[in-house]
């Protein structure tokens, strides 16, 4: 009879299934599973005939949602995947009848990782924690990692993700990637080499040299919801640094070989204009000849010098792009974190949706208009969180002519994407403006990641200055001002973060360099901004202590057209 009753009651929920189906297929869902508030499961729309089961010691958001009644976001393992997961308390007439879930897996992150940065991206997990929370049924579903026999992969993923990469198949030839002997040859390299580091449970950098070329391999740690560490992000790429170095060194050789020969061409010039005053004019011209053989020698070896200082300027540029990228994949993280920040809203709403519709199924509401009405507005949050990645993959795009903006509608859209961030951790932010409108010519997405990269700075120079202070009396705030003169703009972004020590402020723009500590910092966000600012916009970046905080001054033209 109870059993009957369960079929009943599951029943009710059926009708939405077709949605469920829809929302897989356009924004890669990968779960949409209701739970009773014992926590039990009632409903998995990708597995309707596995229900029943307790969660309690299995998920943990769904047991802190249950027990706490709030809304809970972040990655965890699961029963059958794991994957990044929003939790939602359900309600009915006052009373607390469960709660609902939406899911991403890794594969649809990497998606969105892979608009933004170049190389491979995969994912591995403890293969104890798999092995403990997985349905024993499904645990073969997953294979042993590339790099480490404690850490597992998910096969759909290596499926999926990694053979329009590994061959010369890649179809965008810009796209920095790896023939599958050459990532086999890495993995092996790596296998017997970073078990102490995958035992830190921190980020961690590889160097593997291969024939050709360098890759670097960075291990981005997971933590799940109840901040346990269940696994690593790696991203492969291939580094030119230490070629571009190789390159310095012996054009540094042969100038100084050019030059010792010039010096001994020019005694031997010397001492031999004084013994031929005494000989002929035919040993004269002669010795003119000899001369004259020599300078062409020179001309030829100073070509070939031109030749050679043009192709490494080229290849230190694409060093450049090459930190550029790096400090775009440092960042990932606090992007995705802002992500999060920006969909708990309309998911908030779509889980009053779902509460909405139980009501109106009691009341006999539930005709052709209402489910239009709920369509449209589930449809609606929906598109909220597709633009929301929309925004972000749009904001790292490189432009590729200058534009005509406005400053400040332009610091408007970088605080629109890190505000709810700001917000979660007590940080106020002032944009103070001139009274016209501080129009400029220029490339705006690149200044945007200038000013998103100064902006996360003063956020961790004020959270680390306020560990060490008084709470209740410290407000951490970060100001941005916009000033304009006849021909340049400049913007100045200040923190009460505690400054910057003296004895390294003249260093910050250097590559590598970091105020940052337990290596959270990589040393390259500040030199991609000042490249950006003095090398494409053509303007200048400064930085000076003021009270209590760092003040850091843009200063651009107003038309780079010009």
């Amino acid at each position: 009879m109870n059993k009957l009753k369960t079929y009943k009651e599951r029943s009710y929920l059926n009708y939405i299934e077709d949605k469920y189906i829809r929302m897989k297929k356009d924004y890669d869902l990968k779960q949409f599973h209701f739970h009773f508030p014992d926590n039990r499961s009632f409903l998995r729309f990708h597995k309707p005939l596995k229900y029943g089961d307790d969660l309690t010691n299995i998920r943990y958001s769904v047991m802190m949602a249950n027990k706490t009644k709030q809304f809970i976001s972040g990655f965890e393992e699961g029963r059958i995947f794991n994957g990044f997961r929003f939790v939602h308390p359900l309600s009915y007439e006052d009373s607390h009848i469960g709660t609902v879930e939406i899911s991403v897996g890794f594969d649809a992150v990497h998606k969105w990782i892979e608009k933004i940065y170049e190389g491979h991206t995969y994912m591995i997990l403890k293969k104890s924690m798999v092995t403990k929370n997985v349905f024993e049924d499904e645990q073969s579903n997953y294979d042993k990692s590339f790099v480490s026999n404690s850490y597992l992969h998910e096969k759909s993923m290596i499926i999926s993700l990694f053979p329009h990469c590994f061959e010369n198949s890649c179809q965008d030839e810009h796209k920095l990637h790896f023939s599958s002997q050459e990532f086999d040859e890495i993995n092996k390299k790596l296998y017997s080499s970073i078990d102490n580091e995958l035992e830190s449970k921190k980020l961690f950098v590889k160097r593997v040299d291969l024939k050709d070329k360098t890759a670097v391999i960075v291990f981005n740690p997971i933590f799940n919801i109840n901040n346990q560490h269940v696994g690593y992000i790696l991203n492969y790429t291939i580094d030119v640094e230490f070629q571009k170095y190789t390159n310095i060194f012996y054009m540094l050789l042969f100038n100084l070989s050019i030059l010792l020969w010039i010096i001994v061409l020019f005694i031997i010039y010397i001492y031999y204009k004084k013994e031929v005053e005494s000989i002929k004019n035919i040993e004269l011209n002669q010795a003119k000849n000899e001369i004259f053989e020599k300078k062409l020698e020179l001309e030829a070896i100073n070509k070939n010098l031109e030749q050679r200082v043009h192709e490494n300027i080229q290849k230190a540029r694409e060093k450049d792009k090459m930190l550029i990228h790096q400090s775009k994949l440092a960042s990932m993280g606090e992007m995705i974190a802002n992500i999060a920040h920006q969909w708990r809203q309309p998911l908030h709403s779509l889980a009053i949706s779902v509460q909405d519709i139980a009501v109106a199924y009691k009341f006999n509401e539930v005709d052709e208009k209402y489910v239009n009405n709920y369509i449209k507005n589930s449809m609606a949050g929906i598109n909220f969180m597709s633009n929301t990645i929309d925004d972000f993959t749009n904001f790292f795009k490189t432009d590729k002519k200058p534009m005509e903006f406005v400053i400040a509608n332009l610091i408007e859209d970088v605080l629109k994407l890190v505000t709810p961030s700001l917000k979660a951790q007590n940080i106020s932010v002032d944009v103070i403006k001139s009274l016209e409108q501080n129009k400029i010519t220029s490339y705006p997405n690149e200044l945007k990641q200038v000013i998103l990269n100064l902006i996360s700075n003063s956020k961790d120079a004020c959270l680390e200055y306020a560990i060490h202070h008084d709470k209740e009396n410290y407000q951490p705030t970060i100001k941005i001002e916009i000033a304009t003169t006849d021909d340049f703009s400049t913007i100045s972004i200040c923190d009460n973060g505690g400054g910057i020590d003296e004895n390294i402020i003249d260093r910050i723009f250097e590559p590598y360099f970091t105020t940052k500590k337990d290596n959270k910092g990589t040393g390259l966000g500040l030199y991609m901004s000042k490249t950006i600012i003095e090398e494409n916009l053509k303007g200048k970046i400064f930085v000076e202590n003021i009270f209590h905080g760092a003040k850091f001054i843009i200063v651009l033209k107003k038309n780079l057209a010009s």
